[in-house]
């Protein structure tokens, strides 16, 4: 309504400066008093000046009216436009960004980190500046040719030639859109392909402090330019298709309106006697505004078609498969005393698959839709298959300690337990008419049901100390409880239990030491003991199930033993503590030893009675890292 408003307010305006040039009236009274000889008579030649200042009076206030009407009219729609955009944006990215924050641990799996950037960036960018302002452009600059075209035939009209001078204009901008659009559509859809790879390489190592230390370590500088060079000049490749593309169709339009112009000018002068110095202007200026508005028009329309894939792909992700819900399972919420203490964990015939991302899907294909990037692609893996195992129930096994070779399924099963991974059905079960679609190998926790409570009930529950600790940019005090609803006595607790103390107090700050990005102002043990310190704050303070998911795997033995004897302490004396470990020696303080191979259980039992059986896994797996 806004570039509807414009058009016809500028036609409006044209028209209104011709009518002023061609009032017979004003012609007849100027003509009139430049004949002195007619007019003798003084207060008939000051009647005459006055009706000419009124003619002319009349005119500039009807043209600053329509000005000034347009001016506001525009001023509104462009308010209500810039409103109804920003209102649209902000949803969409709010979409967007809850879409991604509740995505299933598998799209990460598939999707690059550099994927995903070019999401938040560079489509995001197109939605709240390129499309809207394409579109309005293309509605504006579409109405200014179609007026300008109008004008021009109309007033050629009786001439008989109005048809004949647009006719050839029509089929020649159709010829050049049946060339140009397919060739820049595909020269802006390589260059989207092109510039992903760019920013993953560069989110990969440049912005990330652990690539560039493994860049400058292994002294590969030129390696990885020399990587960076050849994804910049594939990108350049079709940016400079694009602009070879854009000035061919400078050219063609160039040459066509000028023609047009041409063509007009010399039917102005060859009816010179028949055409008014109004109508003669109105039909050079709009013969003239055809080209910049048709350049124009194509190259909006063009862009407009383009960025509309940044939409297209956002509206991909704002529908990816999500997790299960966040606030609300198909059951009524658990006790509020769930997990008891020693909470007991039972694997039903539990099976968990997930697939394995294969080396096309790393890479960023627009050409692919998301369903065929993230669901049923790459190698379908089975990481516990129908495992019957029950963990803890009682305070003489709650420490149990995970091993088994790497693939064995170890994480899986922590995973699962978070929901991380949804337990599956194995095709030969399917086929099991004996059992029903309810028994999907469900992981019970005091008999309730994991996949039938809201995950955020679930999760908040539970308690894991990951393998690569997570510390956010800020305080000590941020990252501790980052939502500042614990006093500082209960940190302070939680530091002394983590065996912090004495470094928090060193640094001056307390709780107010800046951790870096990423936990940079910190060392590898002391990141995780901070993660540590966080697991006696979770729960409310009241731990029932830790996970450690290879927590120690990269510490030093002395930090190693601080946290193991922490964990197995009576610190977590009413927790079920599932210690999934790589090195043995890490879990032969436990209560139980689980034995893993192939995604299933193939060996259970006291660490001491396996040891002592020479024929058990364990025995074996001791013997093979001593030696």
């Amino acid at each position: 309504m806004s570039q509807s408003n414009d058009n016809i307010g500028e036609a409006f305006c044209s028209y209104w400066l011709q009518w002023f040039a061609d009032d017979q009236q004003l012609i007849e009274a100027e003509q009139a008093f430049q004949n002195t000889t007619i007019i003798s008579n003084e207060t008939a030649r000051q009647i005459l000046i006055e009706e000419i200042k009124d003619r002319i009076l009349y005119y500039i206030i009807g043209y600053a009216w329509a000005g000034l009407g347009q001016t506001v009219l525009i001023l509104i729609f462009a308010l209500l436009n810039a409103y109804s955009n920003l209102r649209a944006s902000n949803l969409l990215h709010q979409q967007l960004l809850s879409k991604i924050l509740h995505a299933p641990a598998s799209f990460f799996d598939h999707t690059p980190l550099g994927r995903i950037l070019n999401r938040f960036s560079n489509d995001v960018d197109n939605l709240d500046h390129t499309i809207p302002n394409s579109f309005s452009d293309t509605i504006g600059t579409t109405g200014d040719v179609v007026i300008s075209l109008v004008i021009v035939s109309v007033t050629l009209r009786p001439f008989g030639i109005g048809l004949a001078v647009i006719i050839p204009v029509f089929i020649f901008c159709i010829t050049v859109l049946i060339f140009y659009m397919p060739s820049v559509r595909q020269t802006r859809r390589l260059d989207a392909n092109t510039r992903s790879p760019l920013l993953t390489n560069y989110s990969e190592t440049s912005a990330s402090s652990l690539g560039v230390t493994v860049v400058r370590a292994f002294k590969r500088d030129k390696e990885f330019i020399a990587k960076s060079d050849r994804l910049i000049d594939a990108n350049a490749v079709f940016e400079y298709a694009r602009f070879v593309a854009n000035r061919w169709l400078d050219i063609h339009l160039n040459l066509t309106c000028s023609l047009m112009v041409f063509v007009c000018a010399v039917i102005v002068v060859a009816f010179r006697s028949k055409i008014s110095p109004g109508i003669a202007g109105l039909i050079i200026v709009y013969a003239l505004q055809v080209f910049d508005s048709l350049t124009w028009v194509i190259k909006q329309l063009s862009q407009l078609e383009t960025s509309s894939v940044s939409l297209e792909r956002i509206c991909e992700y704002i529908r990816v498969e999500q997790e299960a819900d966040w606030d609300h399972g198909v059951d009524s919420p658990p006790p509020i005393d769930w997990p008891r203490p020693c909470c007991e964990i039972t694997f039903n015939k539990a099976t968990v698959q997930y697939h394995l991302p294969t080396k096309n899907e790393v890479t960023d294909n627009h050409d692919l839709s998301l369903s065929q990037k993230t669901s049923n692609s790459g190698r379908l893996v089975t990481a516990l298959k129908s495992i019957d195992l029950k963990l803890s129930g009682n305070p003489q096994e709650r420490r149990i300690g995970i091993v088994g070779r790497t693939g064995a399924g170890k994480s899986s099963l922590a995973s699962s337990i978070f929901r991380l991974i949804e337990p599956t059905i194995l095709e030969e079960d399917r086929l099991d008419i004996h059992r029903t679609s309810t028994e999907r190998g469900p992981i019970l926790v005091d008999g309730v049901d994991l996949s039938r409570i809201g995950l955020h009930e679930l999760r908040s529950r539970f308690s894991i100390l990951p393998q690569e600790p997570i510390i956010f940019a800020g305080t000590l005090r941020f990252n501790l409880d980052p939502f500042g609803k614990l006093p500082d006595i209960d940190l302070w607790r939680a530091i002394e239990s983590a065996h912090l103390t004495d470094w928090v107090r060193s640094t001056n700050a307390g709780l107010d030491y800046e951790c870096g990005e990423g936990g940079a102002n910190l060392s590898a043990g002391q990141r995780q003991l901070v993660c540590l310190a966080r697991v006696f704050l979770s729960s409310g303070g009241r731990v029932r199930l830790l996970i450690l998911d290879e927590a120690t795997a990269a510490m030093d033995p002395s930090t190693d033993n601080l946290v193991m004897n922490t964990v197995i302490g009576d610190q977590f004396k009413d927790a079920t503590v599932i210690i999934i470990a790589h090195r043995l020696s890490t879990v032969m303080n436990t209560d139980r030893i689980v034995v893993l191979d192939h995604g299933q259980v193939i060996e259970t039992g006291h660490p001491q009675d396996l040891l002592n059986n020479p024929n058990s896994h364990f025995a074996i797996m001791n013997k093979l890292k001593q030696s």
